[in-house]
C-alpha cells in the first residue's frame, strides 16, 4: 500500500522560488527539495522567468507542512486532489480547507493558463 495518496501542482512567483525551495528542502524533500521548482513560466513564454512551476505526489503529513508553507508564501499557488484510491477527500478538506489552495485535479496547461502563464515555446512542442 503506499503512502502517496495526493497530487499537487504547484506555481510560486520567481521571487519566492529560492526560499520555497529551501523550505521544501527542510521540510518535505531533504533529499532533492533544494531542485523541486526549475521549469519556468512567464506571461509570454519568454525569459525573465516570471514563475516556476511543479508537480508532485504528496502523503498526508505533507499536506500539513504544505498548508504551513502556503501560508508563508501568499502568491504561490496550489492545486491537491486525491490521487489514489485509499485518499481521502474529507482528510483534504480537514487539512487544506481553511486555506488558499484549491481541492481539486488540474493539469498543467489548465492552471497556468488560469495564472495567465505561459512555458518556452521548445518545452511546449516536446509534450
Amino acid at each position: 500500500m503506499t503512502d502517496f495518496k495526493y497530487r499537487g501542482f504547484f506555481i510560486v512567483s520567481s521571487s519566492d522560488r529560492v526560499a520555497i525551495n529551501s523550505a521544501i528542502k527542510g521540510d518535505l524533500d531533504t533529499e532533492g527539495g533544494e531542485n523541486t521548482f526549475t521549469n519556468w513560466a512567464s506571461s509570454n513564454g519568454n525569459q525573465p522567468a516570471t514563475h516556476y512551476y511543479a508537480s508532485s505526489v504528496l502523503t498526508e503529513n505533507a499536506l500539513n507542512k504544505i498548508s504551513a508553507i502556503g501560508d508563508i508564501y501568499p502568491t504561490s499557488k496550489a492545486w491537491i486532489w486525491v490521487d489514489h484510491p485509499t485518499g481521502s477527500q474529507e482528510i483534504l478538506e480537514s487539512v487544506l480547507g481553511e486555506t488558499d489552495i484549491v481541492l481539486e485535479k488540474i493539469t498543467m496547461s489548465e492552471a497556468l493558463a488560469e495564472e495567465g502563464l505561459q512555458i518556452p515555446p521548445q518545452v511546449a512542442d516536446q509534450g
